[in-house]
């Protein structure tokens, strides 16, 4: 939402990189849980923490392209945060769905 808001002009810059900022540093923390987490079945749980990488890599992928200003990277990071958050969403259903 956040380079969505950016890119259509309604945030600034500033504000936008400060969010995905912010976002990225939430991930890196959901990353430390996620490590830390027992878990009996260590594939679902690398699975996990691929995906929350993968998404604290494109949040920062659209941090620096608000930062910097760059509208045709900032839609790439856009998308490639869409495809993280759906990879993450699978890999969250498939790590709690050994806990039922």
């Amino acid at each position: 939402m956040v380079i969505d808001a950016w890119l259509s002009g309604a945030a600034p810059p500033h504000y936008a990189s400060a969010a995905l900022q912010s976002f990225a540093g939430t991930l890196g923390d959901a990353d430390r849980q996620v490590q830390s987490a027992p878990s009996s079945d260590i594939a679902r749980r690398d699975a996990l923490k691929s995906a929350v990488g993968r998404l604290t890599i494109a949040a920062a992928a659209a941090e620096r392209a608000v930062k910097a200003e760059q509208q045709i990277q900032a839609r790439q990071a856009r998308q490639d945060l869409r495809a993280a958050q759906a990879d993450l969403a699978a890999a969250y259903r498939q790590y709690f769905a050994q806990q039922q």
